[in-house]
């Protein structure tokens, strides 16, 4: 089987001043894209508007949980972000006998969309990339089911935080 080879436009160029003028056009090219949006960012700062910068963040829920006993833990998170991952670790022996369940507000669900989670010796990161737009609360509920063993479960939620950038 032949496989077709790529050309680039650099490679029809045989001399070396078609070779800088091809530069030197992609190169002004560039310079004038970067001085359109130099000018449009200005525009925008002088409007005294807020920019916003993305930042990703992350937030652990760590908990230890005793022989049959459960709990919730909530954790207030600021407007404008993007709930991008959730990795959850369910150590050995938990046999699914841990049940996890994800959300934010009071009764609204990242993960699972129904009923729990419950693992064993895994450490599963599922994607989300969910927008929350008003400022939440974001939970987490665990409940062990085991009757004789502590099990340490840890969440982690990653998430794009939008925050005002100064001019």
């Amino acid at each position: 089987m032949v496989y077709p080879t790529q050309e680039l436009p650099f490679d029809k160029l045989t001399t070396v001043d078609e070779k800088v003028d091809f530069l030197h056009k992609q190169l002004t090219d560039f310079q004038g894209q970067i001085v359109t949006s130099q000018l449009s960012l200005n525009k925008l700062l002088e409007t005294g508007e807020p920019t916003m910068a993305k930042r990703q963040k992350q937030f652990i829920f760590k908990h230890t949980l005793d022989p049959l006993s459960g709990l919730t833990d909530h954790e207030r998170l600021p407007m404008l972000k993007t709930v991008r991952t959730i990795t959850i670790h369910f150590p050995d022996g938990c046999n699914a006998l841990v049940d996890v369940a994800v959300g934010f507000s009071r009764d609204k669900r990242l993960l699972p969309a129904g009923g729990y989670l419950s693992l064993n010796d895994a450490t599963p990161t599922w994607v989300i990339n969910k927008e929350i737009t008003d400022t939440d609360t974001l939970w987490v509920e665990i409940r062990n089911s085991d009757a004789v063993n502590t099990h340490a479960i840890s969440v982690m939620v990653n998430y794009e935080e939008y925050e005002e950038v100064e001019a």
